[in-house]
């Protein structure tokens, strides 16, 4: 079968966008270039042989999670009365952030490092030179990839920021900022107006729209900040916390 052997068709439902590709060449915006292209490639296909087909749908923004609509596509020979249609039930997926904050008053102990009470979502009773451990867990509640995943904490100017530590539960790399456009594996100097951490998940060094945190998936950050105090005792850097 040459590239004009086969006629392709495809049916999309009102708001969706597609791509298609056979046999892994280059995706196409119409699915007869689609096998035009695959057949350049690749040569005609022989009696016996078979061809996948990939398609890549995308819906338009807007969307309500759950959406389902149907979509459709067509093949026929040009001699003949052959011919056969596929359906797919397309039904749209989406992201759902969520972040959640703990905080615990910490106390310092002769060492340098630090004794911290349990974390609540509660406020915390403090007065000058207290340390503040603050959790921050941001999830992905959704069905569907969260591009750029990160968590953003900008501290009141009655707190000096300490140290950050951040970690993805699935082991990926965490890149931080102190204004979210310069990415480094290393975090903030201490006294850092705000801090963002973000989830490098290629591992390439940089926070783009490659960087994605998946269904499930979880990013995790603990600050230490301590309240402005005179004759503050000193805190070892980065932290180190005894647990009580």
């Amino acid at each position: 079968m040459g590239a004009y052997d086969i006629n392709w068709s495809a049916n999309l439902p009102a708001g969706y966008a597609a791509t298609y590709a056979f046999d892994g060449a280059a995706a196409q915006t119409y699915i007869q270039s689609a096998w035009v292209n695959r057949v350049s490639q690749r040569g005609a296909l022989g009696v016996g042989v078979t061809t996948t087909l990939t398609i890549t749908y995308t819906s338009s923004a807007g969307k309500a999670r759950g959406d389902a609509q149907t979509g459709a596509v067509s093949a026929s020979v040009s001699t003949g009365a052959c011919s056969v249609t596929d359906t797919q039930t397309l039904t749209t997926i989406r992201a759902a952030g969520a972040i959640s904050k703990y905080q615990a008053a910490c106390t310092v102990n002769p060492d340098g490092t630090i004794t911290c009470g349990q974390s609540t979502a509660d406020p915390v009773n403090v007065q000058p030179c207290t340390v503040l451990r603050y959790d921050l867990v941001a999830l992905n509640n959704g069905d569907a990839p969260l591009v750029q995943a990160s968590i953003r904490e900008p501290l009141s100017s009655d707190l000096r920021f300490l140290s950050v530590n951040a970690a993805n539960l699935g082991g990926r790399p965490v890149l931080y900022s102190s204004d979210g456009v310069v990415w480094s594996a290393t975090p903030p100097a201490p006294g850092t107006a705000q801090l963002y951490a973000a989830l490098d998940s290629n591992g390439d060094g940089a926070i783009t729209k490659a960087d994605t945190l998946p269904p499930g998936g979880s990013l995790v950050a603990t600050v230490y900040a301590r309240v402005n105090g005179v004759g503050c005792a000193p805190v070892s850097l980065p932290v180190s916390e005894v647990n009580p």
